[in-house]
């Protein structure tokens, strides 16, 4: 038998979701002669993460734990979403 939601609760659920929007932020991390500037972020929920690759050659940002992995090509910019608070520190390898 299913049961169903309660009113209360889809409306706490819709708050928490627009609230944590609303103070969503975009991280900017510059990527130039080799070095990301700033080497560390942190992002909270709804923050975006956005590289902008101003090298000539591509560079990759990656999750640890493999949650998430972007390719930024040379000149261009790229981004991911927060779904959960990160912290990042960015190194060459």
């Amino acid at each position: 038998m299913r049961r169903p939601i309660a009113r209360g609760t889809v409306g706490a659920l819709l708050l928490v979701l627009v609230t944590a929007s609303a103070r969503a932020e975009t991280i900017q991390i510059k990527i130039d002669k080799l070095t990301f500037v700033p080497s560390q972020v942190s992002a909270h929920v709804g923050d975006t993460i956005e590289w902008v690759n101003a090298d000539f050659v591509a560079h990759t940002a990656s999750a640890r734990d493999g949650a998430w992995d972007v390719m930024i090509a040379p000149s261009t910019t790229a981004s991911v979403v927060a779904l959960w608070i990160i912290t990042a520190s960015f190194t060459r390898t």
